[in-house]
């Protein structure tokens, strides 16, 4: 995140976050390994956060659990960083599966919507 925030001049305007979940197989007796219907194979569901051609964070997860379960979580501590170096709020564009109205999502909503009636 670092090297991201220092790869500007300045502060923009805004920025843009993507969300998305995909499947890493695994093979063998590997531990946290669940089969994933969508996939049709044991894998891990890991988490990314990326900002243009920057990667800002990848977390690795069981497949045993949504696409958007914990993103409120990953998403809370990346703009509580951001915030520090630009005036931030957000309009998330997620892969289909995190679009789902989950109680992370309404939850980070709420604080989105703290943060732009504080603008």
């Amino acid at each position: 995140v670092d090297a991201f925030l220092d790869s500007f001049a300045e502060a923009p305007e805004g920025i843009v976050l993507d969300l998305d979940a995909t499947d890493d197989p695994v093979h063998g007796d590997q531990e946290g390994k669940f089969f994933h219907g969508y996939y049709r194979s044991c894998c891990y569901l890991p988490l990314y956060v990326t900002c243009g051609g920057h990667v800002l964070v990848v977390r690795l997860r069981t497949s045993d659990r949504g696409a958007a379960q914990g993103s409120t979580e990953v998403l809370a501590s990346l703009v509580q960083r951001i915030r520090r170096w630009m005036h931030f709020y957000s309009q998330r564009r997620k892969h289909q599966a995190l679009k789902k109205r989950t109680p992370d999502t309404l939850y980070y909503e709420k604080l989105n919507a703290e943060a732009r009636a504080s603008a």
